[in-house]
């Protein structure tokens, strides 16, 4: 296909079949796109600078292709661009400045790279108008590549998000004071090497907590059992001890309860007949004594 600038196509999807090669320069000639699919195709090569003319794009995404390179600096100037899918590919380099990744952004996804190096910094927006640039963000996906360092104070300023997950990666330092994230449903940090205690407040309408696998320690939050809402909680793989405490058998609507390996000693609490709705429990190799209750 040859495109110019006076094709006038908004939705450009192609998505789901078996195309090859290079993402066709010309493509980036099209100025009204406010859709580019590519996602599931064999698509290789680089993301070129050329993205940069896409004026009125709203959303991008070339998730499961075979793209290379860099995430490019000019997404920043894509100031309609909300909704960024770029995971299952071979991206390398470090993350852009987060002004250019996330400001303005709804959804990021950038899972399953090979992308390396820290998350910048957000220090700077801690107030005024920048800030506001990303407190639209309702999901980041940042998962399964190999970025190191800690989580940005910032993150915890992200008060429309829904979603977070920074799983796979090499983490570190102690998990932020996520509370103010009131709309936060799905948290997973799991395998990474994050350390200290699980803060004792956390997101208050999570649905999914996951942070296996981490350094965890000072036993388990007696304050996880007021978030009513948590289905599904995952705590696995950390040197977390103490004991099964019976305000976490209050927690009535668990589907999931993984604390393998949590080096937890003491009896299993009466309380546990409390979970009504549990479908999954884990508590294999710890320490635990006594009987299990009737």
């Amino acid at each position: 296909l040859i495109f110019t600038s006076h094709f006038e196509i908004e939705i450009f999807d192609v998505s789901d079949n078996d195309l090859s090669g290079f993402i066709p320069s010309n493509i980036y000639k099209l100025g009204s796109l406010r859709v580019l699919d590519l996602s599931s195709n064999q698509f290789n090569g680089p993301i070129l600078k050329d993205v940069r003319h896409l004026k009125s794009l709203n959303k991008l995404n070339f998730r499961n292709n075979d793209i290379s390179g860099t995430i490019p600096t000019v997404f920043g100037e894509l100031q309609d661009l909300e909704h960024i899918f770029l995971d299952y590919n071979d991206l390398t380099g470090s993350l852009p400045s987060l002004d250019t990744l996330l400001s303005r952004r709804a959804e990021v996804t950038i899972s399953h790279n090979m992308i390396s190096g820290t998350i910048p910094s957000l220090r700077r927006w801690s107030s005024g108008r920048e800030l506001l640039a990303i407190a639209r963000l309702q999901k980041i996906d940042m998962s399964s590549n190999k970025i190191s360092g800690t989580i940005p104070d910032a993150f915890s300023s992200l008060t429309q998000l829904r979603y977070l997950d920074l799983s796979n990666n090499d983490l570190r330092g102690t998990l932020l004071d996520l509370t103010d994230l009131e709309r936060l449903k799905i948290l997973s940090i799991r395998n990474n090497l994050l350390q200290g205690p699980i803060p004792e407040t956390l997101p208050p309408n999570l649905v999914h907590l996951q942070l296996d696998n981490n350094e965890f320690e000072g036993g388990i939050p007696k304050g996880i059992a007021n978030i009513s809402s948590l289905e599904f909680l995952s705590l696995s793989g950390n040197g977390i001890g103490g004991t099964l405490h019976s305000e976490l058998c209050q927690m009535t609507n668990l589907i999931l309860l993984n604390l393998h390996d949590c080096g937890l000693k003491g009896s299993l609490p009466s309380e546990m007949r409390n979970l009504l709705q549990i479908h999954t429990l884990d508590l294999s190799s710890n320490t635990l004594s006594g009987s299990i209750p009737a």
